[in-house]
């Protein structure tokens, strides 16, 4: 039987080798995603990401502790939370991440670093051996200080402290394009059109807006007056969730003409103040729906004359628009 000399020997490995099994870190892993953040990396994703920081995959059904991962999208930001829970069914500690980016792989990536980090704190300390008295005295060492954390490196996860979501991001920009109905800028309802680009950053956004208007037109003792407008907006705004409140200024020139014999056309200056209400749904990451409302003063009203008639713009202009809006990383 010479199988026995074999039979022994790879027990005595197994318990050689058997204290740095058990110091190798393993979980349970619980991953899910709100419908708002589909978009993220599914579970197979994020089990590669955290083998590929631990060196191997820590995995497994059997696991005494459990990672628990929720992905979720709230008020135009990724959110995740990482819990470890033990084997009866306590928490041991939660971490809180957010991204305001608009694609996820920022927080997942986060998220995955967040995950291996509390897989080390599960390796159970060994207890150090007693040392032997010396033989002779030896000299005083100076203490070695701690080593500095890494800047880089979330903190280890903490029931008692839960980190804060982080609230900067980096600039984005967007441009797109409304259809335009206004009232008070023309003798009758004006029909046109904006094109706009900005950049926004965090709640906050600025936008540069060219519009134009079809010609509008009323009668005046039997004769027909016309008129078109062309003009520049600033429009800076301030976001919350899906709603935006925005003051705005446009600068231009109002067109005109008439039908009367001898009549030729005429532009004078335009020029309005005031502010905006606003809506904005997300189609896909890069693609969203808006609404709005604007209110302004016109600071500089045009009469129109024919004859002894004449039509004065109000000084109160109020339009809405519809458009879509692209967003550019």
């Amino acid at each position: 039987m010479r199988l026995a000399p074999f039979v022994m020997l790879v027990a005595a490995s197994a318990i050689t080798n058997a204290p740095a099994a058990l110091a190798t870190p393993s979980a349970r892993l619980v991953y899910s995603r709100t419908a708002g953040a589909s978009s993220c990396p599914d579970e197979e994703a994020l089990r590669k990401a955290v083998a590929a920081r631990v060196g191997y995959d820590p995995f497994f059904p059997w696991a005494s502790q459990t990672v628990v991962v929720l992905v979720s999208r709230e008020h135009d930001a990724f959110a995740a939370s990482v819990s470890v829970v033990d084997s009866e069914g306590v928490s041991r500690g939660t971490r809180h991440l957010s991204s305001m980016q608009v694609e996820c792989g920022e927080l997942f990536d986060t998220a995955a670093l967040a995950i291996s980090i509390a897989l080390d704190a599960l390796v159970p300390a060994e207890a150090p051996p007693v040392p032997s008295p010396p033989a002779e005295p030896a000299p005083s060492a100076p203490p070695t200080p701690p080593p500095e954390p890494s800047p880089e490196r979330p903190a280890p996860l903490s029931p008692a402290h839960p980190a804060k979501p982080s609230t900067t991001s980096r600039p984005t920009y967007f441009a797109g394009g409304d259809l335009l109905a206004s009232h008070g800028s023309a003798p009758s309802l004006a029909i046109g059109g904006v094109l706009f680009t900005g950049v926004r950053a965090g709640l906050f956004s600025l936008a540069l807006e060219l519009s134009a208007e079809a010609p509008a037109s009323t009668r005046l003792t039997g004769d027909t007056v016309t008129s078109w407008l062309y003009a520049g907006s600033l429009v800076p705004c301030a976001h919350y969730g899906i709603t935006a409140l925005c003051a705005e200024g446009a600068f231009g020139s109002l067109q005109g003409e008439s039908s009367a014999l001898g009549s030729v056309s005429k532009h004078t200056l335009f020029a309005a103040a005031g502010g905006r209400a606003g809506v904005e749904w997300k189609l896909t990451n890069a693609l969203s729906a808006r609404l709005h409302i604007d209110l302004l003063r016109n600071l500089a009203p045009t009469t129109l004359a024919i004859g002894s008639e004449t039509w004065s713009a109000p000084s109160l202009i109020v339009s809405g628009g519809a458009g879509i809006v692209v967003h550019f990383p």
